[in-house]
């Protein structure tokens, strides 16, 4: 009855509204009450689209979405849509292929679209690359998971082929996916990868370590030439904190830190190997503030590849990861692995913190004002076994530190599923960084 109906301001429907955006099923039942709350409503409930789409439909002619659109979809609809969520499958032998022109030609419909997210895609190379885009897309996010993408010419490259490479057609289906794009505040990339790449074994479905040597590289240095001067990132995120799919976008952030897409970088958030870090890091370090960085005690890996001559410009960094060219950082969080190994016997105050974390610790910026320490622990069941004075003395002289979080996580894939250490453990540590807790008081928080 409309004599009944329970009139709200449309600022407070719209609160309620956003709070029901991922419970489609009361958002429903909602903006059926009355011609009122559906006209409030339907611009959350129609918000985020999910499409699916499966190699058989791919196939059948037409481009890769002809079956969702028979024509324009509804324009009464489609301007509702914020948040495009694609699902391609996640079989091999189901996953769609697509092309950045036929993605291209889906968006369109989307004209106030702002967050986009592409799983499972097999993403071909077009047959030509003449499309230029005059507006390039921008969003406030870009997710890419689980994603192929193909390269044609994998050879290796001269210095000259590299620096001639932005005249030239690109044959890397990533790279016309990008040039789609404007400026992209969030890039979230998680299992990217090219299927085709020599030495990839595809039968075994094996994620093989990407080359860090420059002659190996040097294919995916001439494509990134090719990369829009108008596509631009402002924070990129790849941790993924499994380590089965750990490093399984290499390829894909060596083209990134190799573009002009990262000099706007303000946010970064990378577990990756140390050659790939220092990449990222010599090329986003003016604009960096924020950085969420997992470190390990293996630099090995760096002195084997050819990452050292890439900045003949930068000042030594003793960590290897490049951190210490990072001037204008003021957030930083550090992940590193937290074991007792052989020292568990010898009773507390014994262990030493691990070397690389003081090493980065040590030439971090004096500008950081806070920071989050995540300390990733197996059967580590003693944290007073650790020696946390030298980390007490460092960290209290930082003059500019106004906030410190300390995290005890267990391995959320070890295989005998660790429990959470009992918060008794922190107050100990709590108790052995009396410099720290004078300075910072209430603002120095621990969580397990």
């Amino acid at each position: 009855m409309a004599s009944d109906e329970v009139h709200l301001p449309p600022e407070l429907l719209h609160d309620v509204f956003s709070l029901l955006r991922e419970d489609e099923t009361t958002l429903s039942s909602c903006i059926l009450v009355s011609r009122h709350w559906y006209k409030s409503g339907r611009s959350e409930r129609f918000r985020i689209l999910h499409l699916r789409c499966r190699k058989e439909l791919s196939n059948e002619g037409g481009d890769v979405f002809s079956r969702f659109w028979r024509g324009r979809p509804p324009t009464h609809l489609s301007h509702h849509v914020r948040d495009l969520r694609i699902w391609f499958g996640s079989d091999w032998s189901l996953r769609g292929q697509v092309t950045a022109y036929e993605l291209d030609a889906l968006i369109s419909h989307f004209p106030h679209l702002q967050f986009l997210t592409l799983e499972g895609a097999d993403l071909i190379l077009a047959s030509n690359d003449d499309k230029r885009w005059e507006n390039p897309l921008s969003l406030r996010e870009l997710r890419l998971n689980d994603i192929h993408f193909h390269m044609q010419d994998w050879t290796k490259k001269s210095q000259e082929e590299i620096e001639q490479g932005n005249y030239m057609p690109t044959h890397c289906s990533l790279v016309q996916l990008f040039n789609m794009f404007g400026t992209v505040d969030a890039l979230h990339m998680d299992d990217i990868w090219p299927p085709g790449r020599p030495g990839y074994d595809l039968e075994s479905y094996s994620y093989s370590t990407y080359s860090w040597e420059s002659a190996q590289r040097s294919a995916i240095w001439a494509e990134a030439a090719r990369v829009s001067e108008d596509f631009n990132v402002l924070k990129p995120v790849t941790y993924t904190g499994a380590p089965n799919r750990k490093r399984s976008q290499e390829e894909a952030l060596d083209l990134l830190s190799n573009a002009v897409a990262l000099e706007s970088v303000d946010h970064l958030e990378v577990d990756e190997s140390i050659v790939i870090t220092r990449d990222l890091l010599g090329q986003a370090r003016n604009a960096l503030r924020h950085l969420r960085l997992a470190i390990n005690d293996h630099p090995l890996e760096f002195y084997e590849s050819e990452a050292g001559s890439e900045f003949p410009y930068l000042p030594h960094d003793p960590t290897l990861y490049g951190i210490a060219w990072c001037k204008d950082l003021v957030h930083l969080e550090i992940i590193t692995p937290l074991e007792l190994w052989s020292w568990r016997s010898n009773g507390p105050d014994s262990a030493p913190l691990p070397e690389t974390l003081m090493e980065v610790l040590a030439v971090v910026t004096p500008t950081v004002a806070t920071m989050v320490i995540e300390c990733r622990h197996g059967d580590c069941e003693h944290l007073d076994y650790f020696n946390w004075t030298p980390l007490d003395e460092l960290l209290s002289q930082r003059v500019a530190l106004m906030e410190l979080r300390l995290r005890f996580l267990p391995y959320s894939w070890h295989r005998s599923g660790i429990p959470a250490l009992p918060f008794s453990q922190a107050q100990l540590v709590e108790q052995r960084l009396p410099r720290l807790k004078s300075k910072l008081g209430s603002r120095l928080h621990f969580f397990i």
